[in-house]
């Protein structure tokens, strides 16, 4: 599998020179290293994005059904898509925080943002379609 870094592409890491191969290896050395971190950032923003969608829709709930809230939720539903915005950035962030190894063209980063474009829309579908068809409730 080639290798992009430093701006040149290789075949291999065993096709570098020998600088360009103890820097490579350090780079890398120091993102295994903040592995860890990034993982654990990872989960936080997972956690921190069910959390405004659960509570999106409780909120929602609570303020009651019928056609006369429906502004309300709909604002609701807005707000928690803006901040879901907001955490997809953050996302975003870290990923290109490992630019030096993942090359912004790779396969890995194309999956990256096929899968937030489309918890993106799974989630506005989620948040509207509870703002729009929440059960009738008295007016």
């Amino acid at each position: 599998m080639p290798i992009a870094f430093g701006g040149k592409h290789y075949p291999s890491r065993a096709h570098m020179p020998e600088q360009v191969r103890r820097a490579y290896d350090e780079t890398l050395g120091a993102q295994d290293a903040g592995a860890s971190t990034d993982v654990t950032a990872a989960f936080m923003l997972a956690f921190v994005a069910a959390f405004v969608i659960v509570s999106a829709i409780a909120l929602m709930v609570a303020l009651g059904a019928g056609p006369r809230h429906l502004g309300n939720r709909l604002a609701i539903a807005v707000a928690a898509l803006f901040l879901l915005g907001w955490i997809a950035s953050m996302a975003a962030r870290l990923v290109r925080g490992r630019e030096a190894v993942l090359d912004m063209e790779s396969p890995g980063y194309r999956r990256f943002v096929v899968g937030c474009a489309l918890a993106s829309a799974g989630a506005a579908v989620l948040l509207f379609g509870v703002a729009l068809y929440l059960p009738r409730g008295t007016p």
